[in-house]
């Protein structure tokens, strides 16, 4: 059943694009954040939102600097969508937005987080969303905020708040210190 309905619904979902085109104003937006904190969902939520909402053209980029790159369904979810997904930054076309998916980085590797600075830079990332998991501790999403600060974020989405119920009068804070860390570039 899903294999006679998946092709049903790429071919809808491709029809539905065509009718809703609009010009793009987005450039390359890369999902940067350490391991775990759910950059490929939130990637994956705005992929939907351009598409449906905004009609727009997207490239997906999965960029890998240090580590390989693990498909976790993210090419499927392209395919679905009707959007490429590519690994190579030389296959993007430069005619529409371009969504970057990269590895988790460590927070406490100063070298790792400049080269992804660096490879972002050299793809012309300049938007870069900083995703942090908000059920993990208080402490940490500080660390991780000082990483999106390291990493040139210029926006911060929130993860995992279905589980975050404990932090909720916390969470507060860290929306505060992202926005802070993030502004004071």
């Amino acid at each position: 059943m899903l294999f006679r309905s998946l092709p049903e619904a790429i071919t809808w979902i491709s029809q539905y694009r065509n009718r809703a085109k609009l010009d793009c104003e987005l450039g390359v937006v890369a999902f940067v954040g350490c391991a775990g904190a759910g950059k490929t969902t939130a990637l994956c939520k705005y992929l939907a939102r351009e598409v449906f909402v905004y009609g727009r053209e997207v490239e997906v980029l999965q960029l890998e600097v240090d580590k390989p790159h693990l498909d976790t369904g993210l090419s499927i979810y392209c395919d679905i969508l009707g959007v490429p997904c590519y690994d190579d930054p030389n296959e993007l076309s430069g005619r529409c937005a371009v969504f970057v998916d990269v590895p988790g980085v460590s927070a406490q590797s100063t070298d790792e987080i400049e080269r992804l600075v660096d490879a972002l830079d050299a793809i012309g990332a300049r938007d870069r969303v900083m995703v942090m998991n908000a059920a993990y501790e208080l402490s940490v999403l500080e660390k991780h905020a000082r990483v999106a600060n390291q990493l040139g974020a210029r926006y911060a989405a929130y993860t995992h708040l279905d589980r975050s119920e404990e932090h909720t009068s916390e969470l507060q804070s860290p929306c505060n210190l992202v926005c802070r860390l993030l502004l004071e570039k």
